[in-house]
Formats: C-alpha cells, sequence, structure tokens
C-alpha cells in the first residue's frame, strides 16, 4: 500500500495547502498549455491530499467531472467537506485499475514515496482513456544556501530512502521508458524565498520526526529542537531572500490512441 511519508493529520493538511498556494498557479499553466480546446469529460487527481490540487485540476482542465484518489481516509474526508463540486475515493495509487478512467490525471509529490515509479506510472496510463493526458510534478533536487534547510533536507532524503523510495525522484523519472508518448519533459527551476520554504518544513519537523525511527536514531531531541527553532525563526521572520531553488521535473505524457 502506498505510504505518504510526511503525515496525513491535521498538520499535514495545513502544509499540503500552503505548498498548493505555490505550487498550483505553476501546475495549471502547464496544463492549459498542453491541453487543446476540446471538450474533455474527466479529470483525476492522484494523491488528491485534502483537495486543493484536485480543484486546481478541475479549473486548469475544464473536465465536467473531476475525481480525487488517496488512500488516507482523514484527507478524503476532509476534500468531501471543503470541495463538495468533486467526487473524492478512497483508492490506493499502486493497486491498479483506479475505480474511474480519465482525459487528464495529474500527480504531484507522489511517486517519491512510492517504489519501482517508472513502473506505476506506466500501470497508470492504462487509467487513461485513449489520448488521454498524465501531468506529473516531481523534485529532482533542492539546492539551497540555508544550512539549516540543508541538514533537514537531508534527513528527510534519508527517511524516505529508508522505507525503500527517493525524494529526488525527477531524474529516474526522466530517464524512463513509458508506453505513451512523451510530449514534453523538462526540469524547470523555482526559486522559494526563505520564509515560504520554513512553512512546509516545520510541521514535517514537529511531527514525522518525532516518532520516525530514522530521525530518531540520528538526531538527538537537542538537535531536532535545534533545527524546529531555526526554522520556526526563519519562517517568523518574514525572510524574503530566495536562498532555496527546487528543481521541479515537469513530465506530460499522452496516451496511445
Amino acid at each position: 500500500m502506498a505510504r505518504y511519508t510526511f503525515g496525513t493529520d491535521d498538520p499535514g493538511a495545513r502544509r499540503l495547502e500552503t505548498i498548493a498556494r505555490f505550487f498550483n498557479p505553476l501546475a495549471a499553466r502547464v496544463i492549459q498549455q498542453h491541453l487543446d480546446d476540446q471538450p474533455r469529460q474527466s479529470a483525476v487527481d492522484l494523491g488528491c491530499g485534502p483537495g486543493f490540487s484536485t480543484d486546481m485540476l478541475a479549473k486548469a482542465s475544464g473536465c465536467s467531472k473531476t475525481y480525487g484518489l488517496d488512500s488516507a481516509i482523514h484527507f478524503i474526508k476532509l476534500a468531501e467537506a471543503r470541495f463538495p463540486n468533486y467526487t473524492f475515493i478512497l483508492h490506493d495509487l499502486t493497486q491498479i485499475p483506479f475505480p474511474v478512467q480519465a482525459d487528464v490525471m495529474y500527480v504531484r509529490f507522489v511517486l517519491s514515496h512510492l517504489q519501482h515509479v517508472v513502473q506505476t506510472v506506466n500501470r497508470w496510463l492504462t487509467a487513461l482513456k485513449p489520448g488521454g493526458m498524465l501531468f506529473i510534478d516531481e523534485t529532482e533536487t533542492v539546492e539551497s544556501e540555508v544550512e539549516v534547510f540543508q541538514h533537514y533536507l537531508a534527513m528527510n532524503a534519508g527517511m524516505i530512502a529508508s522505507q525503500g523510495a527517493c525524494l529526488w525522484i525527477g531524474k529516474t523519472l526522466a530517464e524512463g521508458e513509458y508506453e505513451a508518448e512523451v510530449v514534453s519533459s523538462t526540469c524547470e527551476p523555482i526559486p522559494v524565498a526563505n520564509f515560504q520554504a520554513a512553512t512546509w518544513f516545520l510541521p514535517n519537523v514537529e511531527t514525522v520526526w518525532r516518532t520516525d525511527p530514522y530521525v530518531q536514531a540520528r538526531l538527538s531531541p537537542q538537535d531536532r529542537q535545534y533545527i524546529s527553532a531555526e526554522i520556526t525563526r526563519i519562517m517568523e521572520s518574514g525572510d524574503s531572500r530566495e536562498q532555496s531553488v527546487w528543481n521541479m521535473r515537469r513530465l506530460v505524457l499522452r496516451s496511445k490512441a
């Protein structure tokens, strides 16, 4: 079963909301760039979380029916309450077939938590209608000049690797062979303000890191408290310097007609 490393509780949902505010407009731009004006019926958000990416997908694709799939029941309930116009379904993304087929599918920051990602993508493609399109946004690297961010990122990469996955999955996706047309594969550098990155990092330090065995074996409580305090300080300072860059792999695939 798919596991989302960074938490499926309320702090995790709030973190995903802040991430969505930043990344959704960028994703919508790519989707609209590659879709023509032909009417499409169904869109599916893979790993929808609390529904913010689902809302973006519905508006960007113009599909008449939009679904969100996620394996976390808490996220599904939050999404249903906030976005009643869409249909949210509890489903493990590693399990095919999906409960619905789609003209458009979108996924962001999910494949970095899974194993055998290219094979997984090829299985997902079977859930597309002929000529349907799959949009993938995943991280290739994050480069940061901020020392505490460097420590945070290294710890998270190790934590995910200990579970058999890869945080920096973008390069693997770029090199993959797909049973579909590769419409576009680009790596886009996205500068992020220090305070913004801190808002994404802090919830993991204060929740996931408290109990994760990999982190517990490598950081003392004092080390974790120091990292938490430094990230909090950066977040509360409103430091707008863009000293970190997310290198995002944007992969667009079209299923065979």
